[in-house]
């Protein structure tokens, strides 16, 4: 791994979750190994290339956001799809949406 990979994780360990770290390290890994180069020199163009090469495979789009987000250095959330008919479904924007 590069340098600023290194140095990235080693700033994320303090401010993130164990298990958030190592996706990130695995992550980084095998965005290097795919492109033969450092993740922090890639171009718009070899990402591009590889997000392509995750959606062909079949991804997640959760996953796929982990990978650059790992890649940019830069921790995320991606908020689950609502599922009709759950808790996920409701409207938070108008609490009165959730009166009978």
């Amino acid at each position: 791994m590069s340098t600023p990979v290194d140095r990235f994780l080693a700033v994320s360990r303090a401010r993130l979750a164990p298990r958030t770290v190592e996706s990130y390290r695995r992550d980084l890994e095998d965005f290097e190994a795919k492109l033969d180069a450092d993740a922090a020199c890639a171009s718009r163009e070899q990402i591009e290339e590889y997000l392509a090469q995750l959606r062909a495979v079949g991804r997640a789009g959760s996953t796929i956001a982990r990978r650059l987000a790992a890649r940019e250095g830069r921790p995320i959330h991606v908020p689950r799809e609502p599922t009709p008919g759950t808790a996920t479904d409701i409207d938070d924007s108008d609490p009165a949406s959730r009166l009978p």
